[in-house]
Formats: structure tokens, C-alpha cells, sequence
């Protein structure tokens, strides 16, 4: 009669070598599930990013006290996606008054731009005076909202533009003593 029973060494070596094929594929996989990972984050697979849209500014860095600003704006979108609904926020500074429209002091506008598609850009153009003392730094705040198709999520970027009131209408000194008597 043959004997078929199964030695003791033979299952042991038989389940060791099941668990080194998973632990071998196990490590494959990790690897494997890595490198997607490492070339999606690094590889600019990602669909849309704010560091994908440019806000250019271009206007003076230095203007007159009560002098009219033109500032022109260009929203560049390098995503590879269409910004839908994009909108325009602007904070003006203090002092600053709209040229063009009854010249009314604003703080805010909000502009509608629409959609700009991918690898386009949208323009708009902001005419203000600006008043205030020499030499005092004037900050307009520019921030685009939009949304991408797909996404009810909410995306933004900001930039912040600086003028300097180089000079006043009039300049007023006054020289007094330091000490008074009674």
C-alpha cells in the first residue's frame, strides 16, 4: 500500500511559500499604488489649481494725488479646464473715486467675466482718481471667483496692487515751537 499522508515539513514549506508570494505581491503593489501617486501630485495631473491663473496688472506704480488711474487687467487661465461663472472682485482703497459714472466714491465692484476657456484670457479695465497725502501707499485688492464644470466647488485668487501718491496738490507745513510758557 502507498502511503499518500503529508509530512509536517512539507505543509510548512508550502504555506511559507504562499506567504512570501503575497508578501512579494503585497510590496509590488505598494510600489506600484506609490509611483501613481508620486506622478499624479508631481505631475501636474491635477485638472485645476489657482496656481494655474495669473492676475496681470498693468498701471503706474507712482501717480498725483487726484489724478486719474487707468489699470489695465488680464486673468490668464493656464488650467486645462474652462473657468465657468468667473467673477471679478475689487476692493478699491481709500479715497479712490470711479472716473466715468457720476464719480462716486465706491469701496467694492463686482464684474460678471463669464466663462474663460482654457488657455485663454479675459480682459478688464478699472479708471479711478485717487486721492490722498504724498508719499501714502494706496492698495487695490483684485480677487477672481469661479467655479469649474463637474465641481459645485468654489475656487479664488487674489492679488493685491500697490500705488504711491507721489505728490499732492498742496502741500501744507506747519512750523510751531516745541515748548510753550504760560
Amino acid at each position: 500500500k502507498p502511503d499518500y499522508s503529508i509530512s509536517p515539513e512539507v505543509i510548512v514549506k508550502r504555506n511559507n511559500s504562499f506567504f512570501n508570494k503575497f508578501l512579494i505581491g503585497s510590496l509590488v503593489f505598494f510600489v506600484v499604488s506609490i509611483c501613481i501617486a508620486v506622478f499624479i501630485f508631481f505631475g501636474g495631473v491635477n485638472m485645476i489649481s489657482s496656481n494655474n491663473l495669473t492676475i496681470d496688472v498693468v498701471a503706474p506704480t507712482s501717480i498725483s494725488s487726484g489724478e486719474e488711474l487707468s489699470i489695465g487687467l488680464s486673468i490668464v487661465n493656464g488650467n486645462r479646464t474652462d473657468l465657468e461663472g468667473a467673477t471679478l472682485f475689487i476692493t478699491y482703497p481709500e479715497g479712490a473715486e470711479k472716473v466715468g459714472e457720476g464719480g462716486e466714491v465706491i469701496n467694492h465692484e463686482e464684474i460678471n467675466l463669464g466663462v474663460v476657456p482654457k488657455g485663454e484670457s479675459a480682459q478688464h479695465g478699472v479708471r479711478a482718481a485717487l486721492f490722498g497725502e504724498k508719499d501714502s501707499i494706496k492698495s487695490f485688492v483684485f480677487r477672481i471667483e469661479y467655479k469649474v464644470k463637474g465641481s459645485n466647488a468654489t475656487f479664488s485668487k487674489e492679488k493685491t496692487y500697490d500705488v504711491i501718491i507721489g505728490s499732492s496738490p498742496i502741500l501744507l507745513e506747519v512750523k510751531y515751537p516745541k515748548e510753550v510758557n504760560s
